[in-house]
């Protein structure tokens, strides 16, 4: 299983402006490298929840289907787009919408096919997709805040060891304010 990210299809979680607000920045002279910050920020929240946080495309990459419930090994799914696979004859099959019930708000995220999956999956590993739109709608606030701390404190500890020679680790705040939205898996 595999998971494989399409295009990116929503704002940054964070405006470059609201970061220089909390940075209290004026100039423009590090708009680029903020913006830089942002991106590797909300990355970190991601990888740490176990989460996608961003809206995104993905495809999920299987080797075969499963009796009856599939079970979407990803979070914070919105919508599913497709399901396809390549068949015995290495023919490409979509599956119509119609004939699967989707139930997105559990953990994990399910698909449970209305009467059975196709068991006519070529004998190849990754031959079925499911494509899928993930991210939040609505992007809970104690999320934004980790992502700003995160920003200042990537802007101020540029180097990974500060001048005594001593690691700096992130402040405590950012993982108290992410840990509610970690994901255990199942």
């Amino acid at each position: 299983m595999d998971v494989k990210i399409i295009e990116e299809i929503g704002p940054d979680i964070v405006t470059l402006e609201e970061v220089k607000g909390h940075l209290r920045l004026e100039h423009s002279d590090e708009d680029a490298y903020i913006t830089s910050l942002i991106k590797v920020a909300t990355e970190y929240c991601e990888n740490f929840t176990g989460r996608f946080i961003k809206q995104k495309t993905v495809e999920i990459i299987l080797d075969n289907f499963p009796n009856k419930v599939l079970k979407l090994p990803i979070t914070s799914v919105i919508d599913i787009n497709s399901i396809y696979y390549t068949n015995s004859k290495g023919e490409e099959v979509h599956i119509e919408p119609s004939n699967y019930v989707k139930v997105l708000g559990t953990e994990p995220p399910i698909v449970v096919h209305k009467d059975i999956w196709p068991k006519d999956v070529i004998n190849i590993p990754g031959k079925v997709r499911v494509e899928v739109k993930v991210g939040y709608e609505t992007v809970p606030q104690s999320i934004k805040q980790a992502i700003l701390l995160l920003c200042s404190h990537f802007n101020e500890n540029r180097e990974a060891v500060n001048k005594k020679g001593e690691f700096k680790e992130l402040p405590f705040s950012i993982s108290a304010l992410l840990y509610p939205y970690k994901v255990f898996r199942w």
